[in-house]
């Protein structure tokens, strides 16, 4: 396929399933830069867009684990300071 800047605006702008076809074919095939740089606007945006959804979807599953770890650290917290106060009460109660 071959694009001028043109015609990658327009398509840009009245069709965005053309998009969603690129970055389909971005997962799925090889690509040929000719004409254009790696660093032209448009053909960066498709591929930073890519790289952000597999950043998304690393971190996504990362995040979801930290939050886990977090909350498990502050159950644990809570548990720790109710037993104290238990063994404080009990402490107490066998003084008196």
């Amino acid at each position: 396929m071959i694009f001028t800047h043109k015609q990658y605006s327009n398509a840009r702008c009245n069709y965005s399933s053309f998009y969603k076809l690129i970055d389909s074919l971005i997962l799925t095939h090889t690509f040929i830069f000719l004409g254009c740089a790696i660093d032209d606007p448009d053909i960066e945006l498709t591929l930073e867009n890519e790289i952000n959804k597999k950043i998304d979807a690393l971190f996504d599953g990362r995040i979801d684990e930290i939050r886990h770890r977090k909350e498990n650290i502050e159950t644990n917290a809570k548990v720790a300071d109710l037993e104290m106060r238990v063994d404080n009460l009990e402490k107490i109660i066998k003084a008196s």
